[in-house]
């Protein structure tokens, strides 16, 4: 696996979405974070997912929110760019 040198919690936001997007390039990948009552969570999800939209619109801000689909519940799920510390991408690992 290997070990990106990026730390990834001390990125501001728009270069952390910047640098997920590079990495993630449409494949499946887990990303670990603080939920907004502050326990941790690491979900397995995939972004560009358009399959299950149903028509809304998105109405987050996209420079502070990331919105991913989550593979083990299915549906989509925002996560603040600001709580992530952890990014994991078949042989990238970033911290």
């Amino acid at each position: 696996m290997k070990d990106n040198s990026v730390n990834i919690a001390t990125l501001t936001n728009d270069d952390k979405r910047q640098n997920i997007l590079e990495k993630v390039q449409g494949k499946i990948f887990s990303v670990s974070f603080i939920k907004k009552d502050g326990t941790e969570r690491t979900m397995v999800c995939r972004l560009g997912v358009q399959k299950h939209l149903t028509g809304g619109k998105n109405v987050n801000d996209p420079s502070q929110h990331l919105t991913v689909f989550d593979m083990h519940k299915k549906a989509y799920r925002n996560v603040a760019l600001g709580t992530i510390y952890q990014l994991r991408c078949k042989d990238v690992f970033i911290k």
